[in-house]
């Protein structure tokens, strides 16, 4: 089932001034049984995450992306025991008082998919604190891509400029060029990948099971894998619209590379989906993201400190050796459900990856540290002059 709620939907019902599309669902479907895309939310603290970033006093918050996880409804009947039955409540109904199963229902069915309420339920009320007290701006997630809750970011956080000819909440772009923001020490250059399409579905397929990560250290493992999205099977890999990728964010990065030279302020890279990130898939280490390593060119990150990322639910540093390439910091562990990786600590130092369309950048891992341990966020911090060292630190709900 679908509940998009934002849209153009000019006869249902009113949220804030705001037409929801309700996709003609029946009476009939509220108790029939369906699958859900649906990730748990039960132990997820967002809330005491967010007031607890406040604490920090940060002069502004920075949000990774993915927003919005009910963008499905609960199974019915639940039988995975997943524990969200209650956002397929409705919020809203009007029955014509007849027993017809197959009557149209005047009502948004829950919490879950790309409208007010979820946007609310998954982040503007566990937010409260922080957005009334803390500057603050987003970056757009993969959950926030066009055909999942695209339509709700572009209304509710984009700092685009709305499209005047739009209706409210029909508008959403699978793309939007790279922006930067400035301080008075230092710029952070953000890009939008939402729309990348991985191969078999990236992090996502990933298979995460104890014990199977190789053992030895990285040097004395291969280079990991890469997520070739020529040799994907899931179907919307067609090499036109790779290629078409590929060049988009060629020249993304450009545009990063040409601000970071221009700057003489310290440059911090944003993104969603880590550049640099490697993860244990069974019993192989792969390398993500496989379209952002194959636009880059070897000058890309010259004049870049660290990047930050988020989408792997776990939290990750990788330093490189002679500072070839920047850091790679992924702050992924304050997202829903956190994700063991298993990778056995440590074996990633000394670890070869070959970065590029044809392997042009070649590189060492120096330190390489995931951890998945507890729900947290990270602190970015410089020097108390202004010059310096900057520093990162990790911080949890206690």
């Amino acid at each position: 089932p679908t509940n998009l709620g934002f849209g153009v939907c000019l006869d249902g019902p009113l949220m804030y001034g705001t037409h929801q599309c309700m996709n003609n669902i029946t009476k009939g479907d509220i108790n029939s049984q369906f699958d859900g895309h649906f990730q748990d939310l039960s132990e997820w603290p967002l809330k005491a995450l967010m007031s607890r970033a406040v604490e920090e006093d940060p002069d502004v918050l920075i949000h990774m992306g993915d927003f919005i996880y009910r963008q499905g409804p609960c199974p019915h009947p639940n039988n995975n025991n997943a524990s969200c039955s209650g956002i397929n409540l409705p919020r809203r109904y009007n029955f014509s008082g007849s027993n017809d199963e197959s009557e149209i229902m005047n009502f948004v069915p829950g919490s879950w998919g790309d409208n007010f309420w979820s946007w609310w339920a998954d982040f503007f009320y566990p937010s409260l604190d922080a957005l009334s007290s803390v500057p603050f701006f987003a970056l757009r997630g993969n959950h926030e891509s066009c055909s999942r809750a695209g339509k709700g970011w572009f209304l509710l956080l984009s700092p685009d400029p709305y499209p005047l000819d739009a209706l409210g909440g029909s508008y959403c772009s699978d793309y939007t060029e790279p922006r930067q923001i400035s301080f008075q020490h230092e710029q952070f250059l953000i890009i939008d990948d939402s729309g990348i399409e991985p191969k078999d579905h990236g992090f996502d397929g990933l298979q995460f099971i104890e014990g199977d990560c190789p053992t030895e250290t990285g040097s004395d493992l291969p280079p990991p894998e890469i997520m070739n999205r020529f040799l994907a099977t899931n179907p919307e890999q067609e090499c036109e619209h790779v290629y078409s990728q590929l060049d988009t964010f060629t020249g993304y990065f450009e545009q990063i590379r040409e601000a970071s030279i221009e700057s003489d302020k310290t440059s911090f890279y944003l993104g969603h989906r880590p550049v640099f990130g490697i993860a244990c898939n069974d019993t192989k280490l792969l390398s993500m993201d496989w379209t952002l390593q194959c636009s880059l060119e070897c000058s890309t990150f010259d004049e870049i400190s660290a990047l930050f990322s988020g989408h792997m639910h776990w939290r990750e540093t990788i330093s490189f050796a002679n500072n070839l390439l920047p850091p790679q910091i992924v702050v992924g562990h304050g997202g829903t459900d956190l994700v063991d990786n298993y990778i056995i600590d440590r074996s990633l130092d000394g670890l070869k990856l070959e970065i590029g369309r044809n392997s042009q950048i070649s590189v060492t891992v120096k330190e390489g540290e995931p951890d998945s341990s507890a729900f947290g966020f990270a602190v970015l911090q410089r020097g108390g002059d202004g010059e310096g060292d900057y520093t990162v630190k990790f911080r949890g709900i206690d």
